[in-house]
């Protein structure tokens, strides 16, 4: 099975960002790849006092959206780090790597908070 390693420098602009995931994903496809696994934080790379807002942003729902349609359109599996809300501390975020079938599901998440504890996401 063929797969794509990439690499990309994320901002602090959600939909920019998604728009460059976006084309790796289909240039990656384009190429007969099968898997493509984006970097850690694709969504956004910002402050950490910005990055609980941008994480709670309708921008960020957005981008998780834009890469499993992306993963649907281009028929390939999507390994993507993004940040996610935890469920009771509104001021933390979790990083989490998320694994995204070719019918554009998730399949599974994994997450570590910000504070380095591992913690297996249910």
């Amino acid at each position: 099975m063929k797969v794509a390693v990439t690499q990309m420098t994320s901002g602090g602009a959600i939909r920019d960002n998604l728009s460059v995931a976006v084309q790796l994903i289909a240039r990656a496809a384009s190429a007969g790849v099968k898997a493509v696994f984006l970097p850690e934080a694709t969504d956004f790379i910002a402050p950490p006092d910005v990055a609980p807002a941008l994480t709670r942003s309708a921008d960020n729902r957005a981008f998780v959206e834009g890469v499993c349609e992306a993963a649907k359109t281009n028929a390939v599996w999507v390994s993507v780090g993004i940040h996610e809300v935890p469920e009771k501390d509104e001021k933390r975020c979790y990083n989490t790597q998320l694994l995204i079938d070719q019918g554009g599901a998730i399949r599974a998440r994994y997450h570590i908070d910000l504070e380095g504890l591992e913690r297996p996401a249910p």
